[in-house]
């Protein structure tokens, strides 16, 4: 009798074990798909608009930076440049796009995971906030790379070999004008000519008493915004003495006026240096800029009348 007792107790005892243990797999369990869904982007995307600055620091203490401004992006480190708009945004955009398995959230030995330190120090700001993570240098079997988020350790993807090593020419502007707002007043000087063309009324004026060609003086602002740029240094800017060409623009809210000033290399390439930038720039398709022909045509204008005058036979 006793001894049937104490199966029965020995199998209620362990019914409650198992029962216990169930409940406390079950709550932990539900703990961690919470971290998991907390944590599946490493950034919220809520704050993807309200940052204003970048920052990467490396082991070595060598920084990648920019900052926005009113006009867009600028390069802090590793030197002082104008950024690429559309760069940077996409590099935010690869940023807040992506997710993290959580490994960890407890007792985690740092070096195992080649983040302690990190190899890099990745760090973004709002005007009241700041977000950090650290990024291992070294992958996993996989090519991931481990991401250490306060306390919890991550495992991103193979991006982050990437998003943690930028190139820094990449991310500096090609465009040889970047400035935003209306221009109301442009200078083109060569060493044959020399206009002024005035905006009033949405046309361009210009200094001469010839039809001007409203097409050639918006082809030679698109090719200022226009990726132009071809190669970069971090050669210091000095005077050209005797440019090959001279632009001077001025906007509608700048009291100083924007500067180009070009010097011909050969006849397929130049040096510009820009009076809003640091160094002396490299661009190719020189003749795209020098000796323009700014006036208008007739047989352009005859061309423009005739296609408005033919009727549509279809």
């Amino acid at each position: 009798m006793r001894s049937s007792l104490y199966i029965r107790l020995f199998f209620l005892c362990v019914a409650v074990v198992l029962v216990v243990f169930a409940v406390y797999e079950y709550r932990r369990g539900e703990k961690q798909k919470s971290v998991q869904k907390e944590s599946a982007l490493i950034f919220k995307s809520h704050v993807r608009e309200n940052i204003v600055k970048f920052s990467l620091t490396k082991q070595d203490g060598s920084q990648f930076v920019v900052e926005k401004t009113k006009q867009g992006w600028n390069l802090i480190q590793p030197i002082h440049d104008l950024a690429s708009f559309s760069a940077v945004e996409g590099l935010l955009d690869d940023i807040f796009d992506e997710s993290a398995e959580v490994l960890s959230a407890e007792n985690v030995q740092w070096s195992d995971y080649d983040l302690d330190p990190p190899f890099s120090i990745l760090s973004l700001q709002s005007e009241n906030e700041n977000w950090s993570v650290g990024i291992s240098g070294e992958s996993s079997f996989d090519g991931k790379f481990y991401v250490k988020k306060g306390d919890k350790l991550l495992l991103g993807s193979s991006n982050w070999g990437r998003l943690a090593r930028p190139w820094t020419d990449v991310y500096r502007s090609k465009s040889l004008y970047s400035k935003r707002g209306g221009i109301s007043k442009l200078y083109y000087k060569t060493k044959n000519q020399n206009y002024e063309f005035t905006r009033k009324d949405n046309k361009w004026q210009w200094n001469l008493k010839t039809p001007l060609s409203q097409t050639s003086v918006e082809s030679l602002i698109d090719l200022l915004k226009g990726e132009m740029i071809s190669s970069f240094s971090n050669q210091k800017k000095t005077v050209f003495a005797k440019p090959d060409l001279e632009i001077k623009i001025v906007s509608e809210d700048q009291e100083e006026p924007w500067v180009l000033k070009l010097k011909k290399i050969n006849e397929k390439r130049a040096q510009v240096i820009l009076s809003d930038r640091n160094f002396i720039y490299e661009l190719n398709a020189v003749q795209s800029f020098l000796d323009l022909d700014f006036e208008e045509k007739k047989e352009d204008s005859a061309e423009t009348g005739s296609e408005k005058n033919t009727p549509d036979t279809e």
